[in-house]
């Protein structure tokens, strides 16, 4: 009876060992930093993006040369690209990830349950991907975004409220999308008062880039936006010296006018 116990749990182990597909993950090790901070971050490079291309890897050991003193505990930034998936296979092999750079790939879908694994996220760099929805609950995890972008992606709806709750974000890129239906969330003016740069139709993703007055360029909206104003306020009053000018001249042909033809008729006195 024993026995055929013990073959029954080899042989579902074996099974299991089968199905579980392994693999290593190579990387090159260095410090950077990454659009709008100065902050260095301890990067995994991945060498072999196609290991994502497979949700049901496991990936059982990292490769490459640590820096002295670091460990995969230490590494905080993931950065590959030419990917079909999000790197979520990556989640016990780097726990304290802030940052997950993901750009020029081939992911169509993200969702709450890719990023539920990465708690300490900072940074999400994900543009000119394939993504085409931003569903309400995506970063219902991830508390402390700052700095998010989906730029040249393929978003035909965003649900503003996956916004609605991150009191820290400060940068977030949507421009060159398809979408039409996006506003600014109402939390977004209440404390972090996200402005528009560069828009070109106010609720168009076409052209928008949004970002709290932490970034330099909203001082310069700010003064490009007075720029306009002022001279918007000299050309309605240029138009309306124009106007009366116009009207002057009219007046002035008129009594010319009248002048000529009284002494066409020889009644000019």
């Amino acid at each position: 009876m024993f026995s055929i116990k013990f073959s029954f749990k080899l042989l579902l182990l074996l099974t299991i060992s089968t199905l579980i597909k392994s693999d290593t993950l190579n990387c090159g090790f260095r410090y950077d930093n990454f659009a709008y901070t100065d902050e260095n971050f301890y990067k995994c490079f991945v060498h072999n993006p196609e290991i994502f291309n497979d949700k049901d890897v496991l990936i059982d050991k990292v490769e490459g040369r640590h820096d002295v003193d670091k460990t995969n505990d230490n590494v905080t930034a993931i950065e590959a690209s030419r990917v079909n998936n999000f790197p979520t296979i990556v989640r016990k092999n780097f726990k304290n990830l802030e940052v997950i750079h993901v750009s020029y790939s081939n992911i169509k879908e993200i969702s709450s349950q890719d990023l539920k694994h990465f708690p300490k996220l900072r940074l999400l760099f994900m543009q000119s991907n394939q993504i085409e929805y931003i569903y309400h609950d995506l970063f219902s995890y991830n508390p402390d975004l700052e700095i998010i972008n989906l730029s040249y992606n393929k978003i035909s709806h965003i649900d503003k409220r996956a916004f609605s709750h991150l009191e820290k974000l400060r940068v977030l890129h949507i421009d060159k999308n398809d979408c039409d239906d996006f506003d600014v969330p109402p939390s977004f003016s209440r404390e972090m008062t996200l402005k528009i740069i560069g828009f070109i139709e106010r609720g168009s993703c076409q052209s928008s880039a949004f970002s709290t007055s932490e970034n330099p360029l909203i001082a310069k909206f700010h003064a490009l936006e007075q720029k306009v104003k002022e001279q918007n306020e000299e050309i309605e009053d240029l138009k309306k010296q124009m106007k009366e000018r116009e009207e002057v001249i009219k007046r002035q042909g008129v009594i010319i006018k009248d002048l000529l033809q009284a002494f066409q008729n020889g009644t000019f006195n």
